[in-house]
């Protein structure tokens, strides 16, 4: 990470300084969902104990000024970066998220990106030339375990991933070599380490879908209705 995103109470001020309730119903859907982790709650390994973060632009300032008094380059630029045609409101969503970090006393700016140049800064290599960013992403694993997203996201081999931590890596590793019970707790563990310890993003929403339902079908859509339809959820009215 770059300064000043490589201290942590930066990291932590980001999560406290953004008023997630407040984007609900507004720029975004009624429906959508503050979220902890990077994986749903439906995908094994989901780690049901993690809290979202509480807004707190006090405490959040408090951290800033903590970390400018320790020589940490708050005042240094941060890039925060959308994806064009992403999802819906995603500019709107980024600027509200850009004024609430600067209420808390950072340079953030906003820069939307056509696909092909997201890409290059999402997946290794990375640009050798990178200034401190925070990257809009989205994610849907789709295969109901954690083993895809938490290898590719946080394992220091990851395609993605900008973590390095030996306890996050053996966890990872030593889950994907199990089943059952003890495969889902070392999962959760090394999302409860990530989320308490390393504060690698900001997690902001479970999105959900917008799709037409016939009056006889009863379904509600979730963040997994655009790639796949779980038939338990569906049910007919008679």
């Amino acid at each position: 990470m770059q300064p000043p995103l490589d201290d942590i109470r930066i990291r932590q001020a980001l999560n406290l300084g953004l008023d997630r309730q407040a984007l609900i119903g507004t720029v975004l859907s009624d429906k959508v969902v503050p979220a902890t982790q990077f994986i749903l709650p439906k995908i094994n390994g989901y780690n049901p104990d993690l809290k979202v973060w509480p807004y707190d632009p006090d405490k959040a300032a408090a951290l800033v000024a903590e970390a400018k008094a320790a020589g940490v380059p708050v005042d240094k630029p941060i890039r925060l970066i959308g994806r064009t045609n992403f999802f819906a409101n995603e500019p709107e969503l980024l600027e509200a998220t850009q004024q609430m970090w600067q209420a808390i006393g950072l340079n953030v700016k906003v820069e939307m990106m056509e696909s092909a140049e997201w890409l290059k800064l999402v997946n290794k290599p990375y640009p050798a030339d990178r200034t401190a960013m925070m990257i809009q992403e989205m994610h849907d694993n789709n295969n109901g375990d954690a083993a895809f997203t938490m290898y590719f996201r946080y394992h220091s081999k990851g395609q993605q991933s900008e973590m390095n931590n030996p306890q996050v890596d053996g966890l990872i590793d030593k889950a994907m070599a199990e089943t059952g019970e003890q495969r889902t707790k070392d999962f959760q563990e090394a999302n409860r380490i990530i989320a308490d310890e390393v504060i690698p993003a900001v997690p902001q929403y479970h999105m959900v879908s917008q799709m037409r339902v016939g009056p006889r079908v009863n379904y509600e859509p979730n963040g997994l209705s655009t790639v796949q339809f779980e038939l338990s959820d569906i049910t007919l009215n008679k």
